[in-house]
């Protein structure tokens, strides 16, 4: 590092070695949106078909995300890139984004989970899933016209008189 006091520091990887168990398989479907869905609103519980893992071990958890990459290289934010036994949907094939407006109406998103079971074996991620919502959107082209004699502005569509 380039840390002007010259400390020191130190990075260590830890990993477990499993063998004895395979992995989950990939989510097969995506439930809701369905792939290359058109929806109403931006409140979104996103469903999935549950993983299955051919040792009959049970699914501990998933990992989903969500981008405007087809390729899925960034999530689109920390909001996106979510283990579901740390949010309220805990031990289900499913997430909810938290509030509404937290994507833009008429844009392409990109979904894909993983599952992973009991012993913490990680499966590979399903196939990358698409839909576009609809819903308000935020204004644009605004603009705000001053009208510095009356020391008064109106909006640039309104038409009259100013206030």
């Amino acid at each position: 590092h380039d840390s002007p006091s010259g400390a020191a520091a130190r990075i260590t990887h830890d990993w477990v070695e499993r063998s004895a168990s395979r992995p989950p398989a990939a989510p097969a479907a995506a439930i809701y949106p369905a792939d290359g869905s058109t929806i109403d609103g931006t409140q979104i519980a996103f469903r999935w078909s549950d993983a299955v893992d051919e040792d009959h071990h049970s699914i501990d958890d998933y990992h989903f995300q969500l981008s405007d990459r087809q390729d899925m290289k960034w999530p689109l934010s920390p909001s996106f890139n979510k283990l579901i036994s740390r949010t309220a949907d805990r031990g289900k094939a499913r997430f909810q984004v938290p509030y509404a407006g937290l994507l833009n109406s008429n844009e392409t998103y990109y979904w894909r989970v993983r599952a992973k079971d009991e012993h913490g074996v990680w499966g590979s991620w399903s196939d990358t899933w698409s839909f576009t919502p609809r819903a308000p959107a935020h204004p644009l082209a605004c603009e705000v016209r001053l009208e510095p004699a009356r020391s008064a502005g109106r909006p640039k569509d309104e038409r009259g008189p100013a206030a």
